[in-house]
């Protein structure tokens, strides 16, 4: 089949392309961002081992399987190492992994191989400039490939409706934790210096959260985390001396206030 031109629509979101590109095989022609819209990814929220996560940084089977599932489609991940993938790789295709950037983990999709060469689907933004494939001998997929890495295959099964409450419910309770645990940091912190190191936490809330509430449009919510994430960033970059961290606080509570709402708002629903 003739496979159409997929592109990311937000940051971070390359997985969920994977996934957009991955569904053609079944008949399905979504983008990233109606996935993300389908299973209410910008009402998520996710403590998992100690670590936040929001928006397209949920990517995993739970979170993939909520858009997979009412489908007649499941994912499924195994985990190999370097040498058992590429020889996986060499038999199927159509199959999404991670390779090492200088960025971080990028998600691509492999297409094909043919004459001893692996061809992969890249996702990336329209007009960025990348190529839409990536062609790849063995040794230098191995380089960029971590000792193991998860490999994730789309598969038929039977059509099962999902329920969005767990992961509402889940949700609510992540936030709370969140705000605690940010209160806490910025209470205990005015130096430049520790900002910077742990600028990390702020990630869910104020990047990965924003992404999200651009893409369904929350303007009031994404005028609230712009003004946050500047107030941030202008501390860090030194271009602010100091941090107001009462003013700062009251805002990022604000911020967790109005997504728990939402949160809440969808659960009577």
């Amino acid at each position: 089949m003739e496979y159409k031109t997929k592109h990311m629509h937000a940051n971070s979101s390359c997985s969920y392309c994977a996934i957009s590109y991955m569904v053609q095989t079944f008949g399905i022609d979504v983008m990233d961002v109606d996935i993300a819209k389908e299973i209410n990814l910008h009402l998520m929220f996710e403590k998992n081992n100690g670590q936040y996560n929001s928006g397209f940084m949920l990517q995993n089977k739970k979170w993939f399987d909520l858009f997979l599932n009412p489908k007649g489609l499941e994912l499924v991940e195994t985990e190999l190492d370097k040498k058992s993938i590429i020889d996986f790789l060499k038999e199927n295709k159509n199959v999404m992994l991670g390779l090492k950037t200088s960025q971080g983990k990028h998600a691509v999709v492999l297409t094909e191989y043919k004459n001893d060469r692996f061809k992969f689907f890249n996702p990336r933004h329209e007009g960025s400039g990348d190529e839409e494939y990536i062609v790849l001998t063995e040794d230098k997929l191995a380089d960029l490939l971590d000792d193991r890495i998860s490999i994730a295959r789309i598969i038929l099964c039977e059509n099962k409706s999902v329920d969005l409450k767990d992961g509402l419910i889940n949700s609510l309770s992540a936030l709370e934790s969140y705000n605690r645990d940010l209160k806490s940091f910025i209470e205990s912190n005015a130096n430049r210096k520790a900002y910077r190191d742990n600028l990390d936490l702020f990630r869910p809330l104020l990047l990965d959260g924003l992404t999200m509430m651009e893409v369904v449009n929350e303007s009031n919510l994404a005028s609230l985390m712009k003004q946050s994430q500047k107030q941030l960033l202008s501390f860090i970059r030194g271009t602010e001396n100091a941090l107001n961290q009462k003013a700062f606080l009251i805002a990022v509570n604000e911020i967790i206030a109005y997504w728990e709402n939402m949160v809440k708002n969808a659960l009577k629903m």
